[in-house]
Protein backbone atom coordinates (compact mmCIF):
# COMPACT_ATOMS: atom_id res chain seq x y z
CA UNK A 1 0.00 0.00 0.00
CA UNK A 2 2.79 2.45 0.92
CA UNK A 3 4.67 1.55 -2.28
CA UNK A 4 1.61 2.46 -4.38
CA UNK A 5 1.05 5.71 -2.46
CA UNK A 6 4.70 6.79 -2.85
CA UNK A 7 4.66 6.01 -6.59
CA UNK A 8 1.40 7.91 -7.17
CA UNK A 9 2.68 10.91 -5.20
CA UNK A 10 5.83 10.83 -7.34
CA UNK A 11 3.78 10.81 -10.57
CA UNK A 12 1.62 13.70 -9.33
CA UNK A 13 4.75 15.64 -8.31
CA UNK A 14 6.22 15.11 -11.77
CA UNK A 15 3.03 16.36 -13.41
CA UNK A 16 2.69 19.40 -11.15
CA UNK A 17 6.33 20.45 -11.60
CA UNK A 18 6.39 19.44 -15.30
CA UNK A 19 9.67 17.57 -14.87
CA UNK A 20 10.72 16.32 -18.32
CA UNK A 21 13.52 13.77 -18.67
CA UNK A 22 14.89 11.84 -21.62
CA UNK A 23 14.87 8.03 -21.44
CA UNK A 24 18.69 7.97 -21.21
CA UNK A 25 18.74 10.45 -18.31
CA UNK A 26 15.88 8.52 -16.62
CA UNK A 27 17.78 5.22 -16.82
CA UNK A 28 20.98 6.79 -15.45
CA UNK A 29 19.07 8.56 -12.67
CA UNK A 30 17.18 5.47 -11.56
CA UNK A 31 20.43 3.48 -11.50
CA UNK A 32 22.13 6.16 -9.36
CA UNK A 33 19.17 6.35 -6.97
CA UNK A 34 19.13 2.55 -6.67
CA UNK A 35 22.83 2.48 -5.76
CA UNK A 36 22.37 5.31 -3.24
CA UNK A 37 19.36 3.64 -1.61
CA UNK A 38 21.19 0.31 -1.43
CA UNK A 39 24.16 2.00 0.29
CA UNK A 40 21.86 3.84 2.74
CA UNK A 41 20.01 0.63 3.59
CA UNK A 42 23.32 -1.04 4.43
CA UNK A 43 24.46 1.92 6.55
CA UNK A 44 21.13 2.57 8.29
CA UNK A 45 19.21 -0.75 8.35
CA UNK A 46 16.84 0.45 11.10
CA UNK A 47 15.21 2.93 8.66
CA UNK A 48 15.53 0.85 5.49
CA UNK A 49 11.78 1.08 4.77
CA UNK A 50 12.05 4.87 4.61
CA UNK A 51 14.76 4.60 1.95
CA UNK A 52 12.69 2.05 0.00
CA UNK A 53 9.68 4.38 0.00
CA UNK A 54 11.94 7.24 -1.13
CA UNK A 55 13.08 5.06 -4.05
CA UNK A 56 9.49 4.48 -5.17
CA UNK A 57 8.78 8.22 -4.86
CA UNK A 58 11.70 8.97 -7.20
CA UNK A 59 10.56 6.08 -9.44
CA UNK A 60 7.12 7.76 -9.67
CA UNK A 61 8.81 11.00 -10.80
CA UNK A 62 10.82 9.16 -13.47
CA UNK A 63 8.06 6.74 -14.63
CA UNK A 64 6.19 9.15 -16.96
CA UNK A 65 9.45 9.72 -18.87
CA UNK A 66 9.22 6.14 -20.17
CA UNK A 67 5.85 7.02 -21.71
CA UNK A 68 5.06 9.75 -24.20
CA UNK A 69 4.37 12.53 -21.72
CA UNK A 70 4.70 15.64 -23.88
CA UNK A 71 2.23 16.36 -26.64
CA UNK A 72 2.09 19.42 -28.85
CA UNK A 73 -1.05 21.52 -28.94
CA UNK A 74 -2.35 21.32 -32.52
CA UNK A 75 -4.17 24.40 -33.82
CA UNK A 76 -5.28 25.98 -37.14
CA UNK A 77 -5.55 24.03 -40.42
CA UNK A 78 -3.49 20.82 -40.50
CA UNK A 79 -2.90 17.69 -42.52
CA UNK A 80 -2.74 14.79 -40.03
CA UNK A 81 -2.17 11.07 -39.80
CA UNK A 82 -3.28 9.56 -36.52
CA UNK A 83 -4.61 6.55 -34.61
CA UNK A 84 -8.07 6.47 -33.01
CA UNK A 85 -7.46 5.79 -29.30
CA UNK A 86 -11.05 5.55 -28.06
CA UNK A 87 -14.11 3.62 -29.26
CA UNK A 88 -16.73 5.47 -31.26
CA UNK A 89 -19.07 7.78 -29.36
CA UNK A 90 -22.14 8.41 -31.50
CA UNK A 91 -23.53 11.95 -31.57
CA UNK A 92 -26.54 13.34 -33.42
CA UNK A 93 -24.67 14.18 -36.63
CA UNK A 94 -21.13 12.93 -36.00
CA UNK A 95 -18.99 10.15 -34.58
CA UNK A 96 -16.62 11.38 -31.86
CA UNK A 97 -13.15 9.95 -31.24
CA UNK A 98 -9.98 10.88 -29.46
CA UNK A 99 -7.03 10.64 -31.82
CA UNK A 100 -3.28 10.42 -31.29
CA UNK A 101 -1.56 12.22 -34.14
CA UNK A 102 1.77 10.78 -35.19
CA UNK A 103 4.93 12.86 -34.99
CA UNK A 104 5.98 14.56 -38.24
CA UNK A 105 8.79 16.84 -39.29
CA UNK A 106 6.78 19.89 -38.29
CA UNK A 107 5.33 18.85 -34.91
CA UNK A 108 5.73 16.35 -32.07
CA UNK A 109 3.01 13.79 -31.23
CA UNK A 110 -0.29 15.41 -30.30
CA UNK A 111 -3.78 14.42 -29.24
CA UNK A 112 -7.14 15.90 -30.17
CA UNK A 113 -10.88 15.36 -30.04
CA UNK A 114 -12.33 14.86 -33.54
CA UNK A 115 -15.90 14.75 -34.79
CA UNK A 116 -16.29 12.88 -38.09
CA UNK A 117 -19.40 13.46 -40.19
CA UNK A 118 -21.85 10.56 -40.10
CA UNK A 119 -22.09 8.37 -43.21
CA UNK A 120 -21.68 4.72 -44.19
CA UNK A 121 -17.91 5.04 -44.39
CA UNK A 122 -17.42 6.63 -40.94
CA UNK A 123 -19.81 4.10 -39.34
CA UNK A 124 -17.18 1.39 -39.89
CA UNK A 125 -14.41 3.20 -37.96
CA UNK A 126 -13.02 1.35 -34.94
CA UNK A 127 -10.57 1.82 -32.10
CA UNK A 128 -7.05 1.42 -33.53
CA UNK A 129 -7.85 2.61 -37.07
CA UNK A 130 -5.26 4.92 -38.63
CA UNK A 131 -6.74 7.78 -40.64
CA UNK A 132 -5.39 10.61 -42.78
CA UNK A 133 -7.35 13.84 -42.69
CA UNK A 134 -7.39 17.57 -43.37
CA UNK A 135 -9.06 19.60 -40.61
CA UNK A 136 -9.14 22.92 -38.82
CA UNK A 137 -8.26 22.47 -35.14
CA UNK A 138 -9.53 24.98 -32.61
CA UNK A 139 -8.76 25.23 -28.87
CA UNK A 140 -11.06 23.37 -26.49
CA UNK A 141 -13.12 25.86 -24.53
CA UNK A 142 -14.98 25.69 -21.25
CA UNK A 143 -18.73 25.55 -21.08
CA UNK A 144 -20.68 26.89 -18.12
CA UNK A 145 -18.83 27.99 -15.00
CA UNK A 146 -15.16 26.97 -15.29
CA UNK A 147 -14.71 27.46 -11.54
CA UNK A 148 -17.13 24.61 -10.90
CA UNK A 149 -15.95 22.26 -13.64
CA UNK A 150 -13.02 23.21 -15.85
CA UNK A 151 -13.60 21.11 -18.98
CA UNK A 152 -10.54 22.59 -20.69
CA UNK A 153 -8.31 21.56 -17.78
CA UNK A 154 -9.97 18.14 -17.61
CA UNK A 155 -9.14 17.48 -21.27
CA UNK A 156 -5.64 18.92 -20.95
CA UNK A 157 -4.90 16.35 -18.23
CA UNK A 158 -5.38 13.79 -21.01
CA UNK A 159 -3.06 15.92 -23.22
CA UNK A 160 -5.97 16.97 -25.43
CA UNK A 161 -5.91 20.67 -26.21
CA UNK A 162 -7.93 21.03 -29.42
CA UNK A 163 -10.89 19.65 -31.37
CA UNK A 164 -11.86 19.49 -35.02
CA UNK A 165 -14.84 18.68 -37.24
CA UNK A 166 -13.92 16.45 -40.21
CA UNK A 167 -16.35 16.28 -43.18
CA UNK A 168 -16.81 13.02 -45.11
CA UNK A 169 -14.61 14.12 -48.03
CA UNK A 170 -11.70 15.22 -45.82
CA UNK A 171 -10.46 11.89 -44.48
CA UNK A 172 -9.38 8.43 -45.62
CA UNK A 173 -8.67 5.18 -43.81
CA UNK A 174 -4.99 4.23 -44.17
CA UNK A 175 -4.49 1.20 -41.94
CA UNK A 176 -5.57 -0.55 -38.74
CA UNK A 177 -3.44 -1.08 -35.65
CA UNK A 178 -4.27 -4.46 -34.12
CA UNK A 179 -4.19 -4.81 -30.33
CA UNK A 180 -5.98 -6.75 -27.58
CA UNK A 181 -8.19 -3.73 -26.95
CA UNK A 182 -9.15 -3.46 -30.62
CA UNK A 183 -9.93 -7.20 -30.74
CA UNK A 184 -12.08 -6.70 -27.66
CA UNK A 185 -14.11 -3.97 -29.36
CA UNK A 186 -14.50 -6.17 -32.46
CA UNK A 187 -15.91 -8.95 -30.25
CA UNK A 188 -18.22 -6.33 -28.70
CA UNK A 189 -19.48 -5.45 -32.17
CA UNK A 190 -20.13 -9.09 -33.04
CA UNK A 191 -22.01 -9.58 -29.76
CA UNK A 192 -24.06 -6.47 -30.55
CA UNK A 193 -25.09 -7.90 -33.95
CA UNK A 194 -25.84 -11.26 -32.31
CA UNK A 195 -28.35 -9.67 -29.93
CA UNK A 196 -29.70 -7.37 -32.64
CA UNK A 197 -30.73 -10.42 -34.70
CA UNK A 198 -32.81 -11.67 -31.77
CA UNK A 199 -35.36 -8.85 -32.30
CA UNK A 200 -34.67 -7.28 -28.89
CA UNK A 201 -35.84 -3.67 -28.76
CA UNK A 202 -33.35 -0.86 -29.45
CA UNK A 203 -33.65 0.41 -25.86
CA UNK A 204 -32.95 -3.04 -24.38
CA UNK A 205 -30.08 -3.54 -26.82
CA UNK A 206 -28.47 -0.27 -25.71
CA UNK A 207 -28.79 -1.27 -22.03
CA UNK A 208 -27.30 -4.74 -22.74
CA UNK A 209 -24.38 -3.11 -24.57
CA UNK A 210 -23.75 -0.80 -21.61
CA UNK A 211 -24.47 -3.25 -18.79
CA UNK A 212 -22.51 -6.26 -20.08
CA UNK A 213 -19.72 -4.57 -22.04
CA UNK A 214 -19.47 -1.08 -20.50
CA UNK A 215 -20.13 0.64 -23.84
CA UNK A 216 -22.62 3.47 -23.26
CA UNK A 217 -22.36 4.95 -26.77
CA UNK A 218 -25.84 3.66 -27.78
CA UNK A 219 -27.67 4.89 -24.68
CA UNK A 220 -29.95 7.87 -25.32
CA UNK A 221 -29.24 10.98 -23.24
CA UNK A 222 -32.52 10.66 -21.32
CA UNK A 223 -31.72 7.05 -20.33
CA UNK A 224 -28.26 8.07 -19.09
CA UNK A 225 -29.83 10.88 -17.10
CA UNK A 226 -32.41 8.50 -15.60
CA UNK A 227 -29.67 6.10 -14.42
CA UNK A 228 -27.56 9.00 -13.09
CA UNK A 229 -30.35 10.74 -11.17
CA UNK A 230 -31.63 7.47 -9.67
CA UNK A 231 -28.14 6.56 -8.43
CA UNK A 232 -27.86 3.45 -10.63
CA UNK A 233 -25.23 4.70 -13.11
CA UNK A 234 -22.56 2.50 -11.50
CA UNK A 235 -24.16 -0.70 -12.84
CA UNK A 236 -23.43 0.54 -16.38
CA UNK A 237 -19.69 0.78 -15.63
CA UNK A 238 -18.04 -2.63 -15.95
CA UNK A 239 -16.36 -3.25 -12.60
CA UNK A 240 -16.11 -5.72 -9.74
CA UNK A 241 -19.81 -6.67 -9.98
CA UNK A 242 -19.38 -7.79 -13.60
CA UNK A 243 -16.04 -9.51 -13.03
CA UNK A 244 -17.57 -11.31 -10.03
CA UNK A 245 -20.41 -12.64 -12.19
CA UNK A 246 -18.05 -13.74 -14.97
CA UNK A 247 -15.71 -15.44 -12.48
CA UNK A 248 -18.68 -17.25 -10.87
CA UNK A 249 -19.79 -18.55 -14.27
CA UNK A 250 -16.25 -19.63 -15.16
CA UNK A 251 -15.73 -21.37 -11.82
CA UNK A 252 -19.04 -23.20 -12.32
CA UNK A 253 -17.98 -24.32 -15.80
CA UNK A 254 -14.67 -25.53 -14.32
CA UNK A 255 -16.43 -27.65 -11.68
CA UNK A 256 -15.11 -30.92 -13.21
CA UNK A 257 -11.62 -29.63 -12.30
CA UNK A 258 -12.47 -28.99 -8.63
CA UNK A 259 -10.14 -31.75 -7.40
CA UNK A 260 -7.12 -30.39 -5.51
CA UNK A 261 -4.60 -31.53 -8.13
CA UNK A 262 -6.44 -29.54 -10.84
CA UNK A 263 -6.69 -26.34 -8.78
CA UNK A 264 -3.89 -24.60 -10.69
CA UNK A 265 -5.44 -25.43 -14.09
CA UNK A 266 -8.87 -24.34 -12.84
CA UNK A 267 -7.56 -20.99 -11.58
CA UNK A 268 -5.48 -20.38 -14.73
CA UNK A 269 -8.53 -20.99 -16.94
CA UNK A 270 -10.65 -18.68 -14.77
CA UNK A 271 -8.03 -15.91 -14.71
CA UNK A 272 -7.57 -16.21 -18.50
CA UNK A 273 -11.33 -15.92 -18.94
CA UNK A 274 -11.45 -12.84 -16.69
CA UNK A 275 -8.73 -11.07 -18.70
CA UNK A 276 -10.43 -12.04 -21.96
CA UNK A 277 -13.61 -10.41 -20.67
CA UNK A 278 -11.61 -7.35 -19.52
CA UNK A 279 -10.28 -6.95 -23.09
CA UNK A 280 -13.78 -7.31 -24.54
CA UNK A 281 -15.06 -4.70 -22.07
CA UNK A 282 -12.46 -2.21 -23.32
CA UNK A 283 -9.94 -2.56 -20.46
CA UNK A 284 -11.36 0.45 -18.61
CA UNK A 285 -9.61 1.33 -15.30
CA UNK A 286 -12.47 -0.14 -13.26
CA UNK A 287 -12.51 -3.52 -15.03
CA UNK A 288 -8.69 -3.55 -15.10
CA UNK A 289 -8.68 -3.05 -11.31
CA UNK A 290 -11.20 -5.83 -10.77
CA UNK A 291 -9.30 -8.24 -13.04
CA UNK A 292 -5.96 -7.54 -11.32
CA UNK A 293 -7.52 -7.93 -7.86
CA UNK A 294 -9.21 -11.21 -8.80
CA UNK A 295 -5.97 -12.54 -10.30
CA UNK A 296 -3.97 -11.64 -7.20
CA UNK A 297 -6.58 -13.08 -4.84
CA UNK A 298 -6.61 -16.33 -6.87
CA UNK A 299 -2.84 -16.60 -6.73
CA UNK A 300 -2.95 -15.88 -2.98
CA UNK A 301 -5.49 -18.67 -2.45
CA UNK A 302 -3.36 -21.11 -4.49
CA UNK A 303 -0.26 -20.23 -2.47
CA UNK A 304 -2.29 -20.42 0.76
CA UNK A 305 -1.25 -16.91 1.73
CA UNK A 306 -3.17 -14.53 3.97
CA UNK A 307 -5.00 -12.02 1.77
CA UNK A 308 -4.92 -8.29 2.54
CA UNK A 309 -7.61 -6.39 0.64
CA UNK A 310 -5.79 -3.07 1.06
CA UNK A 311 -2.55 -4.52 -0.32
CA UNK A 312 -4.44 -6.16 -3.19
CA UNK A 313 -6.14 -2.95 -4.30
CA UNK A 314 -2.86 -1.04 -3.83
CA UNK A 315 -1.07 -3.57 -6.03
CA UNK A 316 -3.80 -3.16 -8.65
CA UNK A 317 -3.32 0.63 -8.57
CA UNK A 318 0.48 0.24 -8.78
CA UNK A 319 0.23 -2.06 -11.82
CA UNK A 320 -2.26 0.31 -13.52
CA UNK A 321 0.12 3.23 -12.93
CA UNK A 322 3.02 1.19 -14.36
CA UNK A 323 1.00 0.48 -17.51
CA UNK A 324 -0.12 4.09 -17.87
CA UNK A 325 1.00 6.72 -15.33
CA UNK A 326 -1.58 9.18 -16.69
CA UNK A 327 -4.53 6.87 -15.89
CA UNK A 328 -4.71 8.59 -12.50
CA UNK A 329 -6.52 11.48 -14.21
CA UNK A 330 -9.21 9.16 -15.60
CA UNK A 331 -12.58 9.69 -13.87
CA UNK A 332 -13.32 5.96 -14.00
CA UNK A 333 -10.01 5.22 -12.25
CA UNK A 334 -10.67 7.76 -9.49
CA UNK A 335 -14.26 6.68 -8.83
CA UNK A 336 -13.44 2.96 -8.99
CA UNK A 337 -10.63 3.04 -6.44
CA UNK A 338 -12.34 5.50 -4.10
CA UNK A 339 -15.51 3.36 -4.15
CA UNK A 340 -13.62 0.15 -3.32
CA UNK A 341 -11.60 1.83 -0.55
CA UNK A 342 -14.87 3.20 0.87
CA UNK A 343 -16.34 -0.31 0.90
CA UNK A 344 -13.25 -1.86 2.50
CA UNK A 345 -13.08 0.70 5.29
CA UNK A 346 -16.68 1.79 5.74
CA UNK A 347 -18.73 -1.41 5.43
CA UNK A 348 -17.27 -3.24 8.50
CA UNK A 349 -17.76 -0.07 10.58
CA UNK A 350 -21.41 0.42 9.57
CA UNK A 351 -22.57 -3.18 9.21
CA UNK A 352 -22.00 -3.95 12.88
CA UNK A 353 -24.65 -1.39 13.85
CA UNK A 354 -27.42 -3.84 12.94
CA UNK A 355 -27.50 -7.62 13.16
CA UNK A 356 -30.36 -9.96 12.33
CA UNK A 357 -30.60 -13.72 11.91
CA UNK A 358 -33.09 -13.16 9.09
CA UNK A 359 -31.18 -13.59 5.81
CA UNK A 360 -33.46 -11.26 3.86
CA UNK A 361 -32.98 -8.45 6.39
CA UNK A 362 -29.21 -9.07 6.38
CA UNK A 363 -29.14 -8.98 2.57
CA UNK A 364 -31.10 -5.71 2.37
CA UNK A 365 -29.00 -4.22 5.16
CA UNK A 366 -25.82 -5.30 3.34
CA UNK A 367 -26.83 -3.46 0.16
CA UNK A 368 -27.82 -0.38 2.19
CA UNK A 369 -24.47 -0.41 4.01
CA UNK A 370 -22.49 -0.72 0.77
CA UNK A 371 -24.52 2.10 -0.80
CA UNK A 372 -23.97 4.35 2.23
CA UNK A 373 -20.21 3.63 2.31
CA UNK A 374 -19.79 4.27 -1.42
CA UNK A 375 -21.90 7.42 -1.36
CA UNK A 376 -19.94 8.89 1.54
CA UNK A 377 -16.59 8.04 -0.06
CA UNK A 378 -17.42 9.22 -3.59
CA UNK A 379 -19.61 12.15 -2.50
CA UNK A 380 -17.10 15.00 -3.14
CA UNK A 381 -15.78 13.68 -6.47
CA UNK A 382 -19.27 12.75 -7.72
CA UNK A 383 -20.56 16.26 -7.03
CA UNK A 384 -17.51 17.75 -8.75
CA UNK A 385 -17.98 15.73 -11.96
CA UNK A 386 -21.74 15.11 -12.09
CA UNK A 387 -23.12 18.11 -10.14
CA UNK A 388 -26.03 16.24 -8.56
CA UNK A 389 -26.93 14.18 -5.48
CA UNK A 390 -29.37 11.28 -6.09
CA UNK A 391 -31.54 11.15 -2.95
CA UNK A 392 -33.08 7.70 -3.53
CA UNK A 393 -30.00 5.77 -4.65
CA UNK A 394 -30.11 3.46 -1.63
CA UNK A 395 -33.67 2.35 -2.44
CA UNK A 396 -32.79 2.02 -6.14
CA UNK A 397 -29.77 -0.17 -5.45
CA UNK A 398 -31.76 -2.60 -3.29
CA UNK A 399 -33.66 -3.55 -6.46
CA UNK A 400 -31.15 -2.72 -9.19
CA UNK A 401 -28.05 -4.60 -7.97
CA UNK A 402 -29.63 -8.10 -7.77
CA UNK A 403 -31.51 -7.44 -11.02
CA UNK A 404 -28.30 -6.34 -12.76
CA UNK A 405 -26.64 -9.56 -11.55
CA UNK A 406 -29.46 -11.62 -13.09
CA UNK A 407 -29.36 -9.64 -16.37
CA UNK A 408 -25.59 -9.94 -16.83
CA UNK A 409 -25.70 -13.68 -16.06
CA UNK A 410 -28.56 -14.09 -18.57
CA UNK A 411 -26.61 -12.16 -21.24
CA UNK A 412 -23.69 -14.60 -21.03
CA UNK A 413 -25.90 -17.68 -20.93
CA UNK A 414 -27.70 -16.37 -24.05
CA UNK A 415 -24.68 -17.42 -26.10
CA UNK A 416 -25.68 -21.09 -25.59
CA UNK A 417 -27.56 -21.74 -28.88
CA UNK A 418 -29.96 -24.46 -27.71
CA UNK A 419 -31.68 -22.27 -25.06
CA UNK A 420 -31.05 -18.78 -26.43
CA UNK A 421 -34.59 -18.23 -27.82
CA UNK A 422 -36.23 -18.58 -24.40
CA UNK A 423 -33.49 -16.54 -22.74
CA UNK A 424 -33.87 -13.65 -25.20
CA UNK A 425 -37.52 -13.38 -24.10
CA UNK A 426 -36.56 -13.47 -20.40
CA UNK A 427 -33.76 -10.95 -21.01
CA UNK A 428 -36.16 -8.48 -22.61
CA UNK A 429 -38.49 -8.74 -19.60
CA UNK A 430 -35.63 -8.32 -17.11
CA UNK A 431 -34.32 -5.21 -18.85
CA UNK A 432 -37.82 -3.76 -19.10
CA UNK A 433 -38.22 -4.23 -15.33
CA UNK A 434 -34.81 -2.61 -14.71
CA UNK A 435 -35.65 0.38 -16.89
CA UNK A 436 -39.08 0.72 -15.26
CA UNK A 437 -37.53 0.86 -11.76
CA UNK A 438 -34.88 3.38 -12.84
CA UNK A 439 -37.43 5.54 -14.69
CA UNK A 440 -39.80 5.50 -11.70
CA UNK A 441 -37.05 6.64 -9.31
CA UNK A 442 -35.96 9.28 -11.81
CA UNK A 443 -39.48 10.69 -12.13
CA UNK A 444 -40.01 11.13 -8.38
CA UNK A 445 -40.20 14.90 -7.75
CA UNK A 446 -36.91 16.34 -6.47
CA UNK A 447 -35.17 12.96 -6.70
CA UNK A 448 -31.89 14.82 -7.14
CA UNK A 449 -30.32 17.94 -5.71
CA UNK A 450 -28.20 20.03 -8.06
CA UNK A 451 -24.92 20.94 -6.33
CA UNK A 452 -21.64 22.20 -7.74
CA UNK A 453 -18.24 22.40 -6.06
CA UNK A 454 -14.83 23.57 -7.18
CA UNK A 455 -11.78 21.30 -7.39
CA UNK A 456 -10.24 22.95 -4.33
CA UNK A 457 -13.42 22.30 -2.32
CA UNK A 458 -13.30 18.65 -3.38
CA UNK A 459 -9.69 18.32 -2.13
CA UNK A 460 -10.62 20.05 1.16
CA UNK A 461 -13.50 17.59 1.62
CA UNK A 462 -11.21 14.59 1.14
CA UNK A 463 -8.57 16.13 3.42
CA UNK A 464 -11.22 16.46 6.14
CA UNK A 465 -12.32 12.84 5.57
CA UNK A 466 -8.75 11.53 5.87
CA UNK A 467 -8.15 13.65 8.98
CA UNK A 468 -11.39 12.39 10.50
CA UNK A 469 -10.40 8.76 9.82
CA UNK A 470 -6.97 9.31 11.39
CA UNK A 471 -8.49 10.89 14.53
CA UNK A 472 -11.12 8.13 14.75
CA UNK A 473 -8.48 5.39 14.45
CA UNK A 474 -6.27 7.05 17.09
CA UNK A 475 -9.14 7.22 19.58
CA UNK A 476 -10.18 3.66 18.72
CA UNK A 477 -6.63 2.42 19.36
CA UNK A 478 -6.49 4.28 22.67
CA UNK A 479 -9.83 2.76 23.67
CA UNK A 480 -8.60 -0.74 22.78
CA UNK A 481 -5.43 -0.22 24.82
CA UNK A 482 -7.46 1.07 27.75
CA UNK A 483 -9.83 -1.90 27.62
CA UNK A 484 -6.82 -4.22 27.39
CA UNK A 485 -5.33 -2.66 30.54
Amino acid sequence: MYIAICTIVGVLFQQSQEILLTITVSCVLIACVTVCVYACVKLYPHIQLLFCYAWFFVFGIILPSFHVSEYDALFTYNHIIGTLITPCSEKEKTYAFEIEIHATETHAPSRAQIYIQKDEKSATLQYGDIIEAHAFFKPIENFGDSLLFNYKEFMSEKHIYSSAYIPSDSWTLRDSKMSFTRMGFLVQKKAFHYFKQSNISEQSLAIIYALAFGNKSLLPANTKQAFASSGAMHVLAVSGLHVGIVSSILLFLCMPLRHARWNVVRMLLTISGIWLYACIAGMSPSVQRAAIMFSMLSVGVLLKRRVSSYNTISAAAFISILINPFVFYNVSFQLSYIAVLSILYGVPKIQGLLYSKNKIIQYVWGIIVVSIAVQIGTFPISIFYFKQIPLFSIFTNICVIPLAFIIIATVFVCFIPSISTLLFFLLEKEITLLHTIVAYMHEIPKSTIAVSVSKSSMFVAYACMILGIIVFEIFRELHIQKEGI
